[in-house]
């Protein structure tokens, strides 16, 4: 059989406009600092109406403060609502302790984005790292997550959470214009909602995203990208999580054309009601340096990762877990263009689909594997080939690697489509289930 993907590119992105509009009781600290503007949410747009008029500016919000926006302020360029004023200057809003901005669930709220950043000059940073110092939000609890792995993202506490935002187009938290940025630092987006693609965060052609030790968290998105949605996007990720988020295409990220980088960065428990449950990439050379991509869940193909790539398009892996990931076909991974996966392990993935294949990972051009360990990897219905690695066409290379303790029905290590190529160097293929690897004799060395 073959391995026949079914997930297809991201949806073109459009400019979107973002509305909110506030009437807020508060709670401002005593202790603020006089900088600070105060608790409601008229201030907080006169502030944002005032920075852009003065071609951009620095934002303290009130510590303690939830910013609770209940009408729409505006509809952007983007053509949708948004409850915040347009960023269209380089704004830097800084969170006090537990400071919040969020639209409000109230019976009646209609539906509205927090954020949209358009031309002609708009850079919007989200800031909380420079207050508070206590505090014990979501992103605190992600980080001691991150801890227990090993994974070290700086700053214990989250001063800014932006929440509830609701689109009916494209990024349910902010959206990002075409060439516009935005900065996310010690910064919380959780359950927000796009009907389109990106659940927080949609950034359209030629614009920059960067996250460092922020939480993309809990959010849905109808379409592609439950957290982040990218189009010809330079996408980085620093020592953050991208986590429980749901989508249709790429349940915690979906990416076409741009860049991506992930370091030191979780893409754990998301969920897709299609296929790819936690990161799709479309034509989009990306980087994965020691970062987990765990637990996640596909309907259809590629629990983990779907890579989808032209040849010539680089895909590279040093010290990445993919763990635990569970769909209908490719377990862990599916891998086209050119992709080096080392140091890194490949274990417990699971294609459940009847003549489901490729448990671990499945291979559709050019695979090189070193130093890897693809370990304990099943596709478990009837009929199912490519326990640990099923390639489909192309040629895999793996070397000083381990092939073991996987399960199929046919191939149990590793299965090898006719016309396909699959090299072993140094790398031991053994105590796979049915057998090591099928049909036997297609891969040199392996025995069983």
């Amino acid at each position: 059989m073959r391995f026949v993907p079914r997930a297809g590119g991201v949806t073109a992105l459009a400019a979107l406009g973002l509305a909110l509009v506030p009437t807020v009781p508060v709670q401002a600290d005593a202790s603020d600092s006089p900088s600070a503007i105060p608790c409601s949410v008229d201030a907080l747009i006169d502030a944002i109406d005032a920075a852009n008029a003065a071609g951009g500016g620095t934002i303290q919000l009130a510590r303690k403060c939830v910013y609770r926006l209940v009408e729409v302020n505006n509809v952007g360029p983007s053509g949708d609502a948004n409850g915040l004023p347009v960023i269209i200057t380089p704004i830097t809003i800084k969170g006090g302790k537990d400071s919040v901005i969020e639209r409000s669930t109230a019976v009646g709220v209609p539906d509205f984005r927090i954020f949209e950043v358009a031309d002609p000059a708009g850079a919007l940073t989200l800031d909380g790292e420079g207050r508070g110092g206590d505090g014990w939000g979501t992103a605190a609890m992600a980080n001691e997550v991150l801890a227990q792995h090993g994974i070290d993202r700086g700053r214990g506490d989250s001063e800014l959470i932006v929440r509830n935002g609701s689109t009916t187009d494209e990024g349910g938290a902010v959206f990002v214009g075409e060439g516009r940025s935005l900065t996310l630092k010690s910064t919380v987006l959780t359950r927000n909602h796009a009907d389109d693609a990106g659940g927080a965060v949609f950034a359209a052609d030629g614009s920059t995203v960067v996250v460092s030790r922020s939480s993309v968290d809990k959010n849905t998105a109808d379409g592609a990208g439950g957290g982040i949605a990218a189009s010809e996007t330079e996408v980085r990720l620093n020592s953050s999580s991208v986590d429980r988020n749901n989508g249709e295409l790429g349940g915690g990220i979906a990416t076409e054309g741009g860049t991506l980088s992930l370091r030191s960065t979780t893409v754990n428990k998301n969920r897709s009601t299609d296929d790819v449950g936690g990161v799709f990439t479309n034509n989009t050379p990306a980087t994965f340096i020691r970062s987990e991509i765990n637990e996640n869940v596909a309907v259809g193909e590629a629990g983990g990762l779907f890579i989808v790539a032209d040849p010539g398009i680089v895909t590279n892996f040093d010290r990445v877990e993919v763990k635990g990931n569970v769909a209908a076909n490719a377990g862990g991974l599916v891998t086209s263009g050119i992709t080096t996966i080392e140091n890194s392990s490949i274990t417990k993935n699971t294609a459940n689909d009847d003549g489901g294949v490729g448990g671990g990972i499945v291979n559709l051009a050019t695979l090189n594997v070193e130093n890897t360990v693809i370990k304990e990897n099943k596709a478990t219905a009837a009929n199912s080939q490519g326990g640990g690695l099923y390639n489909d066409d192309g040629t895999a290379t793996l070397t000083d690697s381990k092939v073991v303790r996987n399960e199929a029905a046919d191939g149990g290590g590793i299965f090898e489509e006719p016309g396909s190529t699959v090299d072993l160097i140094r790398t031991k293929v053994k105590d796979n289930e049915v057998n090591n690897c099928a049909p036997a004799g297609a891969v040199p060395g392996c025995i069983g």
